[in-house]
């Protein structure tokens, strides 16, 4: 929230793969280089650029890809058309999906799954 402007924009997304539970952060932010994109995740590591305008210890990041990966899921980041970025990491489930059951509005056991359309 702190990367967005006051005029900006956060969406949360969350969706069911056969084999995943899949979160999306998508915000109208400052953007992220490619270059600090290799380095993202990396403990302590602050993006040059915004060492003097935000606190912080570069941990934030490190620790959410840990408890992912702890998990057994990923974690990424994309940029987001002109500006911002996508942060997504899957959590795998323990039971697969039949790819039936993910039709929108689908109801199985007082359980709804969703899917998401790109």
């Amino acid at each position: 929230m702190k990367y967005t402007p006051g005029s900006g924009l956060i969406k949360i997304k969350c969706f069911r793969t056969s084999t995943d539970v899949v979160f999306q952060i998508i915000d109208s932010g400052i953007g992220i280089s490619s270059s600090d994109m290799a380095y993202l995740f990396e403990p302590y590591h602050r993006l040059e650029r915004d060492r003097e305008r935000f606190d912080g210890m570069g941990l934030g990041l490190a620790l959410s890809k840990r408890f992912v990966e702890l998990h057994g899921g990923r974690i990424w980041v994309e940029n987001a058309n002109e500006h911002g970025s996508i942060f997504t990491f899957t959590i795998p489930t323990l039971t697969p999906v039949k790819p039936e059951h993910l039709k929108l509005g689908y109801k199985n056991k007082r359980k709804s799954y969703e899917a998401a359309v790109n």
